[in-house]
């Protein structure tokens, strides 16, 4: 459990879960939780155990572990204390993964800490920082008009509520005219980059694109010969019906 045990975490999901409850049959839980937090701790791991490891500990946090909550707020402290602009995007995707487990933790109070924290960092260095998972998550965990109501609400007095208002997606951020839509372009490149991240941008684009769009959309998954881009596009088709027979 200290290593990812998931063959294509793209399709099959998370194995914290399982794993968890498979610790649950022996009675010494707490050895495979230092265990665990030891290897949590280590630098550069990569983005499925990185996952594998925040859903262990969150699983030991809500049974009640102040161990375990203490360990992804300790590493949510280190990461985003190093950020930079030489920060690489797996350390950024690993410090939203981060932020979303934390949110499923302590909920909305952990949202607006977390909001302030990465505005902060947004305005030394905008480059270095990720929010739209992050922002999207939320949307989806709070609801968009809590969320939305809350940014618009304090971005007036918090310029760092404000920096990460601003940084939101333009296809996200509420209120704004003459924003556009997201782009079938937009979508391919976001699924090559990093397909987890592209699954909320599909949704989204699923909601806007013509039949025509639906149709290019559909051609270009099945010429794609990378299986987690692929994934990646065909995540559109969640919601509406894929359109070659």
């Amino acid at each position: 459990m200290i290593r990812n045990t998931c063959y294509d975490m793209q399709s099959e999901g998370g194995r914290g879960i399982f794993l968890y409850e498979a610790i649950g049959l022996f009675e010494d839980r707490d050895f495979f939780e230092q265990a665990i937090i030891q290897r949590f701790m280590r630098k550069n791991l990569d983005a499925g155990l990185f996952n594998q490891l925040c859903e262990l500990l969150d699983s030991f946090s809500m049974d009640g572990s102040m161990k375990a909550r203490d360990t992804l707020y300790e590493k949510y402290r280190i990461l985003l204390g190093t950020l930079s602009q030489r920060t690489t995007r797996k350390q950024k995707n690993n410090l939203e993964w981060l932020c979303i487990w934390l949110t499923s933790i302590d909920e909305f109070s952990a949202f607006k800490s977390i909001v302030t924290q990465l505005g902060e960092r947004i305005l030394e260095n905008s480059k270095s920082v990720q929010v739209d998972w992050f922002y999207a998550n939320s949307k989806n965990k709070f609801g968009d008009k809590r969320v939305d109501k809350y940014l618009q609400k304090n971005a007036a007095k918090s310029e760092q509520i404000n920096a990460f208002l601003m940084a939101v997606s333009p296809s996200e951020t509420p209120n704004k005219e003459g924003i556009p839509a997201p782009t079938l372009e937009n979508l391919i490149q976001t699924a090559r980059e990093n397909p987890i991240r592209s699954r909320m941008l599909s949704l989204r684009y699923a909601k806007v694109a013509t039949d025509t769009d639906l149709v290019k959309l559909a051609k270009r998954a099945i010429e794609e010969s990378d299986l987690a881009t692929k994934l990646g596009l065909l995540w559109t088709f969640k919601k509406v019906r894929f359109p070659l027979g």
